[in-house]
């Protein structure tokens, strides 16, 4: 009975943070990383070897203490970029202009300016969707297989799981539209987590009460 009662009560607070995380995502929506969310990215055409030091110290100089994404473009080795959430036209000059002193660049259009669109979430999880649904048929055979030969109520079972697996991710993504956390990389392997840690310990937990049933 106590048992029960816990679990109803995981249930009613898993419902509460859903639906006001359904809310916070209608009003306010998600807040994203830099990576995905709406920014600015400037190309940046060295033309010679160059230090990835040097460009954050020139960038720091310019455009502050907001956040920077710096990435190398290793195809070229004379080639970096910068990512950031605002840029105004007199620092992208500034920039190019101490690029310039600092590496003599003889290129025409040392720094290349492009809009980056914001990425939604959909978009994020995209590349995730046909690999989970793949594994996720299996292990749902693996579970009805298991509990045919158990005798126990397959649909009940199966649809305890998803229903548990739902849930849990329900909570999660709730937690980052209340928590107004930004969606990243992180976001995923924590989603990814969640779903092997449910699905292995859900089917483990199945298991186990069987057992205990035919004990008694």
């Amino acid at each position: 009975m106590k048992i029960k009662n816990n679990k109803k009560l995981v249930y009613i607070i898993s419902a509460i943070i859903i639906i006001i995380g359904i809310v916070c995502t209608f009003t306010m929506g998600f807040k994203y990383s830099l990576k995905y969310s709406e920014a600015v990215r400037l190309n940046i055409y060295i033309g010679k070897e160059y230090k990835m030091e040097d460009i954050k110290q020139i960038a720091e100089e310019v455009f502050g203490k907001q956040a920077i994404q710096y990435q190398e473009i290793e195809m070229f080795q004379d080639t970096a970029a910068i990512t950031l959430k605002e840029v105004t036209d007199e620092q992208v000059t500034a920039f190019t202009n101490k690029i310039n002193e600092k590496y003599q660049s003889e290129a025409e259009q040392v720094v290349q300016k492009k809009e980056v669109p914001h990425e939604r979430l959909k978009d994020i999880l995209r590349p995730y969707i046909a690999p989970i649904t793949i594994t996720t048929v299996i292990l749902m055979i693996v579970v009805i297989l298991t509990m045919y030969f158990t005798k126990a109520n397959i649909i009940s079972e199966v649809a305890s799981l998803i229903a548990n697996l739902i849930l849990a991710e329900g909570v999660y993504v709730s937690i980052f539209a209340i928590a107004r956390i930004p969606i990243g990389e992180l976001f995923v392997v924590g989603a990814l987590a969640i779903y092997i840690l449910v699905m292995s310990c859900g089917f483990k937990i199945k298991l186990l009460e069987k057992q205990e049933k035919k004990k008694k």
